[in-house]
């Protein structure tokens, strides 16, 4: 975090009240690849988070929130409460995104909640993106009943949409029932195309290539050394007598043979079979 982070979530923060002793303060520590770093204590993020002056503050101290050192059911609570109650909308919808770090039904069940009571369309619709990507929940299928829900009764068409592209993006067959009602009911015209071409995608089987069959056979007698393939069972047959030399034939060793044998041996060359000596 920058030191200008750091001043912004100081100054932001109300100051305790005194009661006579200093308030125990947490720390945490982060070493970076040249210095260790002294991060503020969580319950001063936590504070800053809930309390902090100006929205940009806040959402300063969110984003602080997510890292692992900070990572806990504290945090979890902060980010919650943040969710739910914050008078800004793009301070909860950061809340909300951060809370999808949190693996688990609980976090889906204040998801649902965001969505149900949430006022801004657009916090809903980034919140909506965040959860079809989030890492925590690749292959959670409770991720795509929320999606559908949202793409059923949704009144944004931002959101639906949005809904539409999570549920194409994860692949999910069960998702195709409220795809192809929503491509033929929708009342918003984009919607219904982007569902229908949802639906047609999810509902076609992947097409796995079949590999090509291995062809063992030996190359053509025209075949180029260095330009051209000489399949398995067959070399490149080449015989010299110097300064003669014969261009290389892609053959098998037997025919290589008999060439060297038959004719090419009473001339005093000497022939090669894929670099061996032919003998």
């Amino acid at each position: 975090m920058s030191g200008a982070i750091l001043a912004a979530l100081l100054w932001a923060a109300p100051a305790p009240a005194q009661t006579g002793a200093p308030p125990a303060v947490s720390t945490a520590t982060v070493r970076t690849s040249s210095a260790a770093v002294e991060l503020p204590g969580l319950a001063e993020v936590m504070t800053a988070a809930r309390h902090a002056r100006s929205p940009a503050a806040r959402r300063s101290a969110i984003r602080a929130l997510r890292q692992a050192s900070y990572r806990g059911e504290p945090a979890f609570k902060t980010l919650s409460d943040a969710m739910l109650h914050d008078l800004n909308n793009e301070v909860r919808q950061d809340a909300a995104a951060a809370l999808l770090d949190y693996d688990g039904p609980e976090t889906l069940a204040k998801i649902e909640t965001f969505f149900k009571d949430e006022l801004g369309d657009e916090a809903r619709r980034v919140v909506c993106v965040a959860l079809a990507t989030a890492p925590a929940y690749g292959d959670n299928q409770s991720v795509t009943s929320l999606l559908t829900g949202l793409l059923a009764e949704d009144g944004s068409v931002a959101v639906r949409l949005a809904a539409v592209a999570g549920l194409a993006a994860r692949q999910d067959a069960s998702a195709l029932g409220e795809l192809q009602r929503a491509s033929k009911k929708d009342k918003e015209a984009s919607v219904r195309v982007a569902a229908a071409a949802a639906y047609r995608q999810l509902s076609q089987p992947v097409k796995m290539k079949a590999p090509k069959p291995f062809v063992d056979k030996q190359a053509s007698y025209d075949a180029v050394k260095g330009k051209d393939v000489c399949p398995g069972g067959s070399g490149w047959c080449e015989c010299s007598r110097p300064p003669l030399k014969t261009r290389p034939r892609c053959v098998l060793r037997e025919e290589c043979e008999h060439v060297y044998f038959n004719s090419y041996q009473h001339d005093g060359f000497d022939c090669t079979w894929n670099g061996e000596l032919v003998k």
